[in-house]
């Protein structure tokens, strides 16, 4: 079915070191908790950045681990982390049989949210459950996977188009200026190489269908080609300045990056006998 056999949402970040944070970054579809993002500013950008889910459990976390009035959830919510409310061992933390009313009702008297934070805080929760496409169509829309408020279907999800369009501009206007600094240079020296790979790692999850074909590994061209002359290696690979003097033309001339939601299929496993 074009499906992978297991999709990771560990717990990372409830407590421990941030080292773990960094291990669901590289591996997980999304995480519980993350709490501990607060300690980690360059981990809690890159999980903003990629959108990678966060569900959290304050209740959970205020018999445990931390207080609910230092509980980080208001602070990355306002800053667009992909976050959501959810239950944690609901038998032990919980005092009626609707846990999850419990997090909602008590976030949103002590947290103050609005109708409209609520509401946007269950459409979260909806992208990152393990529901099958007819399901989130149902809950969200026919269109949910489309960038933006293209993607938003307001009857359905009750959330305003100038909210998931202010979202959206923010995170691509944050790529915008992550691609501008790195190739604001004509010629950039080699050093810059390895941000601008780093910058392309990061970029994995996340389709990008303004720059050119579509493929940020254009911006990365293959540093192992035979044809390749020692004097454009010494100058830098001609061919990355070229990719690097296209992109910054086409952020001068006003360019934006359009940005898609993460690919709902993931790639097919050899079969044994390939192996």
């Amino acid at each position: 079915k074009d499906m992978s056999t297991i999709v990771l949402r560990p717990h990372a970040g409830e407590a421990g070191d941030v080292d773990h944070l960094g291990c669901a970054f590289l591996l997980s579809h999304g995480i519980n908790h993350g709490i501990n993002l607060r300690k980690a500013p360059v981990l809690q950008y890159v999980f903003y950045l990629t959108q990678i889910g966060i569900a959290m459990s304050p209740l959970s976390n205020n018999s445990l681990f931390l207080y609910y009035a230092r509980n980080p959830f208001p602070d990355f919510f306002a800053r667009g982390l992909n976050v959501s409310l959810s239950t944690d061992d609901p038998l032990q933390f919980h005092y009626t049989k609707e846990p999850l009313m419990e997090e909602y009702s008590i976030a949103t008297q002590v947290w103050h949210l609005t109708a409209c934070d609520l509401c946007e805080i269950s459409r979260n929760s909806i992208y990152q459950s393990g529901f099958e496409h007819s399901v989130k169509s149902y809950w969200l829309g026919s269109q949910y996977l489309a960038p933006g408020a293209q993607g938003n279907d307001i009857k359905k999800t009750n959330v305003p188009n100038t909210r998931i369009a202010f979202r959206y501009e923010t995170l691509t206007e944050e790529f915008h200026m992550i691609y501008k600094h790195l190739v604001h240079s004509s010629s950039p020296p080699d050093t810059d190489y390895i941000t601008l790979k780093l910058a392309n790692i990061l970029l994995r999850p996340t389709i990008i269908s303004s720059l050119g074909n579509g493929d940020p590994d254009q911006l990365i061209p293959s540093t192992s080609s035979s044809t390749s002359s020692s004097s454009e290696q010494n100058s830098g690979m001609g061919a990355r300045n070229n990719s690097w003097n296209d992109f910054n033309s086409f952020l001068n001339s006003g360019g934006n990056l359009i940005l898609s939601p993460l690919p709902i299929s993931s790639p097919t496993l050899p079969s044994p006998s390939a192996l």
